[in-house]
């Protein structure tokens, strides 16, 4: 089963990026129960189940950037195995861990036509937060979308200055819950000396372009495309459009993405967004994207949200 879990979900790594060779194990025998116990901190957590020797059920543990705020992940049980409770058995354990560690909300995403897996978390209290479809195109093959009217909006660089607008911007545009593993930073947008100095350090190159609304004097940005590349990592697009103009701008926010992506000649693209935004996909896939995931985020409070640390740095 151990070679079954790598192949489903790689191997898992410390934060040192080393293999973790040794696990958790819970059983149905009796002498299983007490070989319980937490790794050290600096190791992904996590809890299998074993039977005779051999690994059939699986679940991960990650903290994420936001105190008090964990992740679920890679919840998996061998399909002989299955309908036998050792999910939720599994599901428990991590749970009660987290409780443990003073956890104050718990993430995780579903494949969101997995009814079981669903129904199992609503059980234990999860709530649904919303769906996201995950998008990749290979550059190579990323078209132009239709351009807009020459009287349409067009996007411009973000000014330095701005970047608490855009982060505003990014709030409204894809609410905070489905960020995975965690909402941007505060500081996402803002790109002083330092940030640029470690992004030219680390190969890494963030570019993000605005619309404006026309009608308002100040003229704040009500949508963006962000766009970050990487060396050796796919290039990450980002789109938000402020609620009330979404179906309007997203085609002129892509044109200007997608026109900036040609750039580079080689690797994929890949993009998150909010599930229901029928305007966007039909523009994504005339620009060659294909849809790779969707997923349905849940979240279980242990905690009032108005006591969670921090919550406002993100």
């Amino acid at each position: 089963m151990l070679s079954l879990l790598n192949q489903s979900f790689g191997p898992l790594r410390d934060s040192q990026g080393r293999v973790i060779t040794n696990r958790f194990s819970l059983s149905q025998s009796a002498s299983f129960a007490g070989r319980l116990s937490m790794m050290s901190r600096g190791f992904i957590p996590g809890f299998v189940w074993e039977e005779s020797g051999r690994i059939v059920g699986n679940v991960t543990l990650l903290e994420s950037p936001i105190n008090g705020r964990y992740l679920v992940a890679n919840v998996a049980v061998h399909p002989d195995y299955r309908r036998r409770g050792i999910a939720r058995a599994l599901m428990h354990e991590a749970l009660g861990h987290i409780e443990s560690w003073n956890g104050q909300n718990i993430y995780l995403q579903v494949e969101s036509d997995n009814e079981a897996a669903i129904a199992l978390y609503d059980s234990l209290a999860f709530e649904q937060r919303g769906d996201v479809r995950r998008w990749q195109a290979s550059l190579s093959s990323l078209r132009l979308p239709a351009p807009e009217d020459a009287t349409g909006p067009r996007a411009r660089p973000l000014r330095g200055s701005e970047w608490r607008l855009a982060r505003s911007l990014d709030r409204d545009g894809f609410a905070p819950d489905l960020n995975w593993p965690a909402p941007p930073p505060a500081d996402y947008y803002k790109k002083g000396l330092l940030r640029k100095a470690s992004d030219l350090l680390n190969g890494r190159r963030q570019e993000t372009w605005v619309i404006d609304d026309k009608r308002d004097a100040a003229h704040p940005p009500i949508g963006l495309a962000d766009i970050v590349s990487e060396w050796g990592r796919p290039h990450l697009l980002r789109l938000c459009v402020a609620p009330e103009w979404r179906g309007s701008l997203e085609g002129a926010l892509l044109y200007t993405a997608v026109d900036r992506l040609h750039r580079f000649r080689n690797g994929a693209v890949w993009l998150n967004h909010p599930a229901g935004d029928d305007a966007s996909e039909a523009m994504l896939r005339a620009s060659n994207f294909y849809l790779r995931r969707s997923l349905t985020v849940m979240r279980k409070e242990l905690r009032p949200r108005a006591s969670i640390k921090n919550q406002t740095n993100y």
